[in-house]
């Protein structure tokens, strides 16, 4: 169910339809902060991302971005968590958070770090061990950072 995507060109091209299919459910859409291209690109290069697709793996359903790779700090960080609309309410981005904790632990990190403007998202990361220590905020919008210590 779940599906690492590599830096390959048939999963850029399906993370690239992912983002293009989800810019505008964010508060403020991704394509005004990144540009798609690139971004999809910087993730499959330097991130790791999960994604649950649907029967016949042409479609990504929910997509996780994580970075587990700075092993000064052992410190992980959540850019991206996200569910399509016409899939949300199954499971997804549970099943995601918790196959990313498990990689964070595998890799050796010792915190997980992220932040959202969505309370739903902030509620679902709470239920699986996160604490918030911030809130502040941005244009308009509340933003919670929130940590997973993981030892």
């Amino acid at each position: 169910m779940i599906y690492h995507l590599k830096n390959e060109s048939s999963d850029y091209q399906l993370l690239l339809q992912y983002f293009h299919a989800v810019d505008n459910d964010f508060e403020i859409s991704l394509s005004r902060k990144v540009d798609l291209k690139e971004y999809a690109s910087k993730l499959l290069q330097n991130g790791y991302v999960y994604t649950v697709m649907n029967e016949t793996k042409q479609n990504v359903l929910a997509c996780i971005v994580f970075y587990c790779n700075d092993m000064e700090t052992h410190v992980a960080y959540l850019p991206l968590l996200s569910t399509r609309a016409d899939a949300r309410g199954k499971g997804y981005a549970k099943l995601l958070v918790n196959e990313m904790i498990q990689c964070c632990r595998e890799k050796g990190m010792y915190r997980i770090l992220c932040d959202s403007v969505n309370p739903i998202a902030v509620k679902l990361y709470k239920s699986l061990g996160f604490t918030e220590y911030q809130v502040r905020r941005c244009e308009q919008l509340t933003k919670t950072f929130l940590k997973l210590d993981l030892i």
